[in-house]
């Protein structure tokens, strides 16, 4: 059975929806990032890079939610979350993209401004910078959307 290592709060949100859009069983394990769970000797044999999601199957282990959402969606295509056409597959492979390495960093700098400085005044300014960006990434979003009700084709996808 699938296991996905969780924080709430965080990416593994994703790959929790899918799995729920399966319908199948799984299992949850949180992990208290606020307790630094993520940096234990057990979770970094599971992700050396100490970050959720994890997902497991017995003593398989995959990381990132991109890899993560892909694996849920070719496992379970009754699920219809991965479209196969060729060119919405490639849409779909590009918001995952610009999701999980643009957008989700820059909120990474408002939500964690001292890991990219050390000077108070210059993680304020980290913060506010990061939100002005996420502003403009939200707005090209909305924008990509448009009056669309799903971002590929004619339904939910990952």
């Amino acid at each position: 059975m699938l296991k996905l290592y969780y924080a709430p709060g965080a990416c593994s949100l994703a790959p929790h929806i899918a799995l729920e859009e399966t319908g199948e069983r799984y299992e949850l394990a949180r992990v208290d990032l606020a307790a630094n769970q993520q940096n234990s000797p057990e979770f970094v044999r599971l992700n050396p890079k100490a970050r959720v999601p994890v997902l497991t199957d017995g003593d398989w282990a995959l990381t990132e939610a991109p890899a993560i959402l892909r694996h849920i969606a070719v496992r379970y295509p009754s699920a219809g979350l991965w479209p196969w056409e060729p060119r919405e597959e490639a849409r779909c492979a590009e918001w995952l993209g610009w999701l999980s390495s643009t957008i989700h960093v820059s909120a990474g700098h408002v939500r964690r401004a001292a890991r990219y400085a050390s000077d108070p005044r210059a993680v304020d300014d980290v913060a506010a910078t990061g939100r002005e960006t996420c502003r403009t990434l939200w707005e090209a979003v909305e924008q990509r959307l448009g009056q669309e009700r799903w971002a590929i084709g004619e339904r939910y996808r990952v």
